[in-house]
């Protein structure tokens, strides 16, 4: 091989050994240092091509987005949403025979949002991976889970369907103690996987603001479905309505519980005008035993 042939990926790999150097990578579920290797590793170009090819698919890969992110005991401690699930709220059945069809929950309670889908379920590696990037700041998160969110959106929607993609919007007392919406940050990454994957989405508008979060709301962790439901209740207020008539309108959010906060922003947005609200995130909450699932 002449000197220089291969410059570009010999630059490349010295740069990344640079940084791992400096700046050593540290897994976002057990905090361990992650030994990332060089040849064919997440960084790799070949890596990143086949990333980008099963995004596309609808099929993005735990493994391969999540390289630089988490260790190798952590990868495998990962459930991805997979049929059977309800039609409606996404949720996985625990008995996994069967096709999908409507929960017990959702045929008893229905939802003001036509659909909700998910990624993978909020238990294990993900559980941890959503509350460091939310908790401890690590936006070097943004990125994969930026690429899970639209992985998820090209297998569940009719791209050409949808007009409007908007985040869950989070109170300004809360936002100015996190710093950061969670859902808006990893939508800013969609037009670069959008270039990546050949996918065009320039017809949909991203609106930070169709709604917005009028009063701070008590924590929900640990409520049901019902004291969610009342501690929400006219806790949002539509923005750019001229905007919301007529349009098909997907709501971006972390994790999906109940649907309490989900159904709240569907409802508010329906009054003005929307044709159809759908519920796009990045985890599900597994159903515990004795639940309409």
């Amino acid at each position: 091989m002449e000197f220089g042939t291969n410059w570009k990926q010999i630059w490349e790999r010295v740069s990344i050994a640079l940084v791992e150097a400096v700046f050593p990578s540290k897994c976002s579920a057990c905090d361990d240092f992650i030994d990332v290797p060089l040849k064919d590793g997440p960084y790799s170009k070949s890596t990143i091509q086949t990333r980008y090819s099963q995004t596309a698919r609808g099929e993005a890969d735990f493994a391969q987005v999540m390289g630089p992110c988490l260790c190798q005991d952590c990868m495998p401690k990962f459930t991805p949403v997979e049929s059977p699930i309800c039609t409606q709220c996404g949720l996985m059945f625990k008995n996994r025979g069967g096709e999908d069809r409507l929960c017990k929950r959702c045929g008893m309670q229905p939802n003001r949002f036509t659909m909700a889908r998910a990624y993978g379920v909020y238990d294990q590696s993900v559980e941890k991976a959503i509350h460091c990037y939310k908790y401890q700041e690590r936006m070097l998160l943004a990125d994969p889970f930026g690429i899970f969110l639209f992985s998820t959106f090209v297998k569940y929607w009719d791209i050409n369907d949808v007009d409007i993609i908007t985040p869950v919007p989070l109170h300004i007392k809360r936002f100015r103690q996190r710093g950061f919406n969670q859902a808006y940050t990893m939508l800013r990454k969609w037009p670069r996987v959008s270039r990546r994957t050949g996918i065009d989405i320039s017809h949909i508008q991203f609106e930070r603001e169709i709604v917005i979060r009028t009063r701070a709301t008590k924590t929900q962790v640990g409520m049901d479905h019902k004291e969610r439901t009342d501690n929400l209740e006219g806790a949002f207020k539509a923005k750019n309505v001229s905007k919301t008539e007529g349009s098909r309108i997907v709501l971006v959010d972390d994790v999906f519980t109940t649907g309490s906060t989900a159904n709240a922003c569907a409802k508010e947005i329906l009054r003005h005008g929307a044709r159809q609200v759908d519920v796009l995130t990045l985890a599900q909450t597994e159903k515990k035993k004795g639940s309409y699932l």
